[in-house]
């Protein structure tokens, strides 16, 4: 679980939301949701600074099969502690980022209108895996121009069948059309970071931007005998033989 947590700390660093301004979306949602007729989907209202949930759709129990009281409290333990662990561990290494990007790409005054979409199994509580849809909108920003609070919408897709994991990033444009931002497939060859730290996956993108031992040291505030022990670590883990064997690795899984 530290892993991932530092893993979804790595791609969200973002500031706080007035709570005010959350109860005011907290309390529309419940307007919206009270509207919402009988469906295999949810939606939840996510801070993303302070990992927690401020609000699921009354449909959340039905689909998962967990409490929505229950899930409140975990917060965003709420979805890692369900996920498929080859699903989760894609999520937190390409597709995180992989929004991160799109939004750093587009202007901060249109970031509202960039949604994001992708897929994953999550366990029920029956113990059965469901394959779910997951479409992210951004509501709020911070004083830095990144994403702070979030609306998802999650519907279930099919059971039991395995579905690669599939980003899909779009801006909506003043027209009303929605432009394709990025898109990419996840096969099961992802997998392969089941066994990498969220610190070497650090180390590792800073190795394929050519850093040196001691400029990511310096910049991961580590030493640099430190940074030779996870490049170490990696060579075995990844079966490369060489650094630039890294480098192309992690260009290969979309992590520069």
């Amino acid at each position: 679980m530290s892993d991932f947590l530092g893993a979804y700390d790595a791609a969200f660093r973002t500031g706080s939301v007035p709570e005010e301004a959350i109860l005011d979306y907290v309390e529309r949602y419940k307007r919206f949701d009270s509207m919402v007729p009988e469906a295999a989907s949810f939606y939840y209202l996510h801070e993303i600074g302070k990992k927690k949930i401020w609000f699921l759709g009354k449909l959340q129990a039905p689909t998962t099969g967990f409490s929505n009281e229950a899930s409140l409290e975990m917060g965003v333990d709420f979805a890692f502690e369900r996920f498929h662990p080859d699903d989760m561990w894609v999520i937190l290494r390409h597709v995180y980022p992989a929004f991160d990007r799109i939004l750093h790409a587009t202007p901060r005054e249109e970031r509202r209108r960039v949604y994001a979409q992708y897929n994953y199994r999550l366990r029920h509580f029956s113990g059965e895996y469901r394959n779910l849809l997951e479409r992210v909108y951004v509501l709020e920003l911070d004083d830095a121009g990144l994403p702070s609070l979030l609306l998802a919408n999650v519907s279930i897709i099919d059971y039991g069948k395995y579905f690669p994991v599939c980003f899909i990033g779009k801006h909506v444009m003043r027209s009303g059309v929605a432009r394709v931002l990025d898109f990419k497939v996840f096969s099961q060859e992802d997998q392969v970071f089941d066994t990498v730290t969220a610190r070497e996956i650090e180390v590792l993108r800073n190795l394929s931007l050519g850093k040196t031992s001691r400029q990511i040291a310096e910049d991961l505030f580590i030493s640099k005998h430190t940074v030779d022990t996870h490049r170490r670590h990696l060579l075995g883990k990844l079966g490369c033989k060489s650094t630039v064997g890294l480098a192309r690795f992690a260009s290969a899984h979309g992590l520069v």
